[in-house]
């Protein structure tokens, strides 16, 4: 019998490191991501109800990736992006619907089809936009 659970107690440590070493792959906290830059959006237009153009690349840069991810323009001219109450609102209400949705793999991807390396021939930049169009959630 003692052997029977000390069997069962390492087999239960084992899957324990197992599952642990699965979430080790992903480096990016995708509710802290989120929460982050929307908390940051959300002080720079206090107090306006226009446009308020993004200085910050963080925010810039989870603009674009998040408009790749959810097929919505979030994000406009790369060296004029602007936000705005009603866009922090819609990626807030977009993450609460998509949130089950959204991989680590998935906010990679997204964040690098922002840098994309130089094409050697038309196949790669086919392929890059066929990878493109397969980031964006659907779900």
């Amino acid at each position: 019998m003692k052997k029977i659970i000390f069997i069962l107690l390492l087999l239960n440590a084992f899957c324990i490191v197992k599952v642990n070493s699965c979430n080790k792959d992903c480096d990016v906290n995708i509710d802290s991501l989120f929460k982050k830059n929307l908390s940051s959006m959300k002080k720079m237009t206090r107090g306006s109800s226009k446009d308020v153009l993004v200085k910050e690349r963080d925010n810039v840069e989870f603009l674009w990736a998040i408009s790749l991810l959810s097929g919505q323009n979030f994000a406009s001219y790369p060296g004029n992006t602007v936000v705005n109450a009603k866009i922090i609102l819609a990626i807030e209400s977009w993450y609460k619907k998509k949130k089950k949705y959204i991989t680590c793999d998935k906010i990679k991807k997204a964040y690098s089809f922002l840098y994309p390396p130089p094409f050697r021939n038309i196949e790669e930049l086919n392929k890059y936009f066929d990878e493109l169009d397969q980031v964006e959630i659907k779900e």
